[in-house]
């Protein structure tokens, strides 16, 4: 060891002082400066990603005006082109406040379009706005919903555009990045969803009626809508739990969307979807989806208001970081000069009285020592031989210090096995106190197959300790070894690892958990359960079946069956890749379970190659109705309900 270090020391011998702390402080400062260098660095870069996701937050506001008013004019200009011509006024009152919003857009992206690479999307966007403002009037409505309905897929293209840009998408902090995705996706996807819900709810008030077609399509919808207000509260709620600001400031307009959303959706269930016949006044349901897609505006406006209290709180923390880098930094390497001139003129003035002395000797004077107020290593060349019964005490003294206030437990044994010693945390380990452990055998603490281990010279290995209450417990052991004379000491450093496999196993425990919850959501979400009216419930069958979701598919259309009372059980294989014997087999099992509650079983989506293995097993399909699409069981279904 002390080879490697001679390179060293022959520089540092032929240097004096002041250039040996140059050197030094150098060496010192090169690395702290690199370190705080990139440490700068990474602040810069993480302030620029904040501000960046404020301008296109800023981006967005606008952007939202957009969809909002274009979801309006959808409305309006379906109403105009089916014969409600009193909308008209309306309508072009709605078109202007789309150009406005397209000036609006135009004049942030003026500023922030270079930064986010919009502007040849949003000029694409303003020119399809153009063409289908021209033709408004004139357009068919089926030709009107389309193009409406394409439009808002290249403004959502575009909030998605800014969000990349932006990186708002990859927010790095759990409270801004479920808010976010909040103003981001899970809003404008909500409304849209709702807005898509007014029409078509609307068009069955118009028409008294529904198809088979519209009930499917708007039973869907409800179930997008229900989907939405659940992720969108799962969301908030993970990110209320990391910061509660952000519960206070967004949970009464959640509160508010939500119970005005689920009012539209009972409405739409109970007086639309399922009623024997549509009774509803269309003002009276219009009403209700203008006050949830009110509400959803509410808590996109509030949550753009949040991410932006999160975005500049964020960067006002990081510039507090950065200067506090550069303060801290700036403090330590004043410090350290500081502390090297003071070290250097305190040498100076120690081999200033050292020589003095050696003069003073040289010329004749006597001198009984060296008299040094110091007490570094040139004033321990003058105290050393006085000191030298101090140090021995002072050096057993912080041994016995350092052996007392161990955190883990330190024994010795002689070769017999026999305690020697025995410190104040092994005391609390075992139970025993130092007198009580002393002369004891190792097996009284150590049992066997164990009780050789203390023999073992080596890194810690686990072994079983036994307290003085006779309890078993893990411990870890690890053995040194030095010599006395011809008598060999083994000195054992011991570790209680109680509480570590109790964190372990908790740990397991959990983990488990997490796997069987996933494991319950998977299962959920491969076995989806659609009711399409209140007495027909559809189950649609997408990808590989193998035996256990055979038994999740049994169980969640016997218990759909059972809570909802239905009369009729359609399942649907057209998703289906491989139907081999194996699922036959457990079709059939799961049509006689329908039969037995009562209800009858329908089979939809058989191919040619599905009929051949059913027909090769000989199975018994007399009381199962089949048919080849969804939409023929369907159909069969309904009017199977009605006649």
């Amino acid at each position: 060891m002390v080879a490697f270090f001679n390179p060293g020391i022959s520089l540092m011998n032929r240097l004096k002082y002041v250039r040996k702390f140059a050197l030094i402080s150098i060496m010192f400062a090169l690395p702290l400066g690199f370190v705080t260098a990139l440490l700068m660095l990474q602040l810069n870069a993480d302030i620029a990603t904040a501000q960046k996701e404020q301008s296109g937050a800023a981006y967005l506001r606008p952007l939202h005006g957009l969809l909002s008013h274009t979801l309006a004019t959808r409305m309006l200009s379906n109403e105009y082109l089916n014969g409600e011509e009193d909308v008209a006024e309306q309508l072009l009152r709605s078109q202007l406040q789309v150009d406005r919003d397209f000036e609006a857009l135009h004049a942030i992206d003026q500023r922030l379009g270079g930064e986010l690479g919009t502007t040849e999307r949003l000029n694409a966007l303003a020119t399809s706005w153009r063409s289908l403002k021209t033709r408004a009037f004139n357009l068919h409505s089926y030709q009107s919903d389309d193009q409406h309905t394409q439009l808002i897929a290249d403004i959502r293209g575009l909030m998605a555009l800014v969000g990349d840009s932006a990186d708002l998408v990859l927010d790095p902090t759990i409270e801004s990045h479920y808010t976010s995705d909040m103003v981001l996706q899970q809003l404008p996807e909500g409304q849209d969803l709702i807005a898509k819900t007014q029409l078509l709810g609307d068009l069955a008030i118009e028409n008294k009626g529904l198809t088979v077609g519209d009930r499917m399509q708007l039973s869907i919808l409800n179930g997008l809508v229900e989907a939405h207000i659940r992720t969108t509260s799962r969301g908030l709620g993970v990110a209320y739990h990391d910061n509660p600001a952000v519960q206070a400031s967004l949970e009464a307009p959640l509160r508010e969307y939500s119970a005005a959303t689920d009012a539209l959706l009972l409405m739409l269930r109970k007086d639309i979807i399922f009623a024997a016949s549509i009774s509803v006044p269309s003002h009276v349901y219009m009403a209700a989806a203008d006050q949830a897609i009110a509400a959803n505006l509410a808590l996109w406006d509030r949550s753009s208001e949040v991410l932006d209290e999160l975005l500049n709180a964020r960067i006002a923390r990081l510039t507090r970081q950065k200067y506090l880098v550069v303060a801290v930094a700036a403090a330590g390497l004043l410090l350290v000069a500081y502390l090297w001139v003071a070290f250097y003129l305190a040498v100076v003035r120690t081999v200033s009285r050292l020589d003095d002395a050696a003069q003073r000797m040289i010329s004749g004077a006597l001198v009984d020592t060296v008299q040094l107020d110091n007490r570094d290593e040139l004033g321990q060349i003058a105290r050393s031989f006085n000191d030298i019964a101090t140090a021995l005490i002072a050096a057993g003294t912080y041994r016995q210090a350092v052996l007392d206030n161990a955190v883990d437990g330190i024994m010795t044994m002689d070769e017999q096995g026999l305690i020697r010693s025995f410190n104040p945390a092994a005391g609390r380990i075992f139970g025993y106190a130092a007198t009580e452990a002393i002369g004891q055998p190792i097996e009284q603490f150590i049992p066997a197959p164990h009780s050789h281990e203390y023999r073992v010279v080596g890194v810690g290995r686990e072994v079983r300790g036994r307290r003085k209450d006779g309890s078993s417990f893990p411990l870890d052991l690890a053995v040194g070894q030095m010599d006395q004379g011809d008598q060999h000491v083994f000195i054992g450093i011991i570790h209680d690892l109680t509480e570590r496999k109790r964190t372990e196993v908790e740990r397991a425990q959990l983990q488990e958990q997490i796997i069987q919850v996933q494991a319950t959501t998977l299962a959920a979400l491969s076995t989806p359960l659609i009711p399409i009216s209140d007495q027909v419930v559809v189950m649609p069958l997408i990808g590989s079946v193998d035996s256990q979701r055979a038994q999740q598919v049994l169980a969640a259309l016997l218990q759909g069956v059972e809570h909802s009372q239905a009369r009729v059980a359609i399942l649907d294989i057209t998703g289906v890749p491989v139907v081999d014997t194996h699922v036959a087999q457990a079709l059939i099992s799961v049509a006689h379970g329908v039969r037995l509650l009562g209800a009858q079983f329908v089979l939809t989506g058989i191919r040619p190659e599905v009929a051949q293995t059913i027909v090769g097993m000989g199975a018994d399909l007399s009381r199962i109705v089949t048919h080849s699409t969804l939409q023929s069981g369907i159909a069969y279904a309904t009017s199977r309900r009605q006649a």
